[in-house]
């Protein structure tokens, strides 16, 4: 039991990677970044209304018809955890657009042990979300609301857990399709059925972001602010502390230096290159990412991440890296299609 608890506090400390909030809910992992083009632009959502199917898969507002009869499959190799995305979009004339999303995280196989170390067997543990999204829109096809439907099953060895929760986001999009701008309220939901005798939390969380596409140079500029819900996104060491660059001791921060801090971590920033129509190269930067996880000696270039896609007529690629650790980057690839 013990070994089984302690695999699971791991899990999740080890997959919300947003300081304060991981280890305090469950299925946390699936708000990790589900497709290569999302995750190089360092979040795991971007407001870009551009027919993409797995922007809807995490953005409902901008699911549109523009995504009809499409296929996305996306595989993330994220160090000793694989998961993946499978989602198709169709639209109804009447009743708006859809978005059926599989999402799986195989966090692969663990000893069994006991209080001396000694292994007897193994135990398995993976998470699956079955979600439904549709979005409509409402002025002028400017305005749009949407909505995701999601069903979340987990297990740990002969644990299993369920819960359920729905995002409800808002888009708009200018006449020209040059600028883009979303809210979106994240996993209003609950546990269902619980791994043991507490009821754990569902991840809700207030996300917002613009996006700003360059009329006369290929750049579209993104901006996105994660976790409105809460202020503080500081560490406790964060709060107090700091490392002086001439001295290397260590500090009290100002008030001035906590706020600052504080304010960067909400914030995201991407840049996407399009030279030409089927081509496409991201980069993103997520501060407080880079915060939490590099290492005071060596910062190298945690919380930068990157990738490019290509268009053909018949399907897309995309491949992007997103620097995590000194340990290693994640690797993302998504395929989509069209019948």
């Amino acid at each position: 039991m013990r070994k089984i608890y302690a695999y699971i506090i791991f899990c999740f400390l080890n997959l919300a990677l947003h300081a304060q909030v991981g280890g305090k809910y469950i299925n946390s992992s699936f708000d990790l970044a589900t497709s290569a083009r999302i995750a190089a632009l360092g979040s795991n959502f971007i407001t870009v209304n551009d027919g993409d199917i797995n922007v809807g898969i995490t953005n409902p507002s901008f699911i549109s018809p523009a995504m009809h009869q499409k296929f996305a499959f996306n595989f993330t190799n994220y160090y000793t955890v694989n998961y993946g995305t499978a989602a198709y979009s169709h639209t109804f004339d009447k009743f708006g657009s859809y978005v059926a999303t599989l999402q799986y995280v195989n966090y692969g196989r663990e000893p069994y042990t006991d209080e001396n170390g000694n292994e007897s067997g193994t135990f398995g543990a993976s998470d699956y979300m079955l979600g439904l999204g549709w979005a409509k829109p409402i002025v002028d096809s400017m305005f749009f609301i949407g909505a995701n439907f999601k069903n979340i099953f987990s297990n740990i060895d002969v644990y299993r857990s369920w819960s359920v929760a729905v995002d409800v986001a808002a888009g708009y999009t200018s006449p020209n399709k040059l600028f883009s701008a979303s809210l979106m309220f994240r996993n209003i939901g609950f546990q269902i059925v619980k791994f043991h005798d507490s009821r754990e939390l569902v991840p809700f969380q207030i996300d917002a972001g613009l996006s700003q596409k360059l009329a006369h140079a290929p750049f579209r500029l993104s901006l996105l602010l994660q976790h409105l819900e809460r202020w503080d996104m500081q560490t406790e060491d964060a709060q107090r502390k700091e490392i002086d660059p001439t001295t290397g001791e260590t500090k009290e921060k100002s008030n001035f230096t906590n706020f600052a801090d504080n304010a960067m971590r909400h914030v995201v920033i991407g840049i996407e290159f399009i030279p030409v129509k089927r081509f496409y190269f991201d980069v993103g930067f997520n501060y407080n990412r880079r915060q939490d996880l590099m290492e005071e000696s060596t910062p190298s270039t945690v919380g930068i991440s990157w990738g490019f896609g290509l268009n053909f007529s018949k399907f897309q690629i995309g491949y992007a890296r997103a620097k995590y650790h000194l340990s290693g980057s994640p690797n993302y690839i998504t395929f989509q299609t069209k019948f």
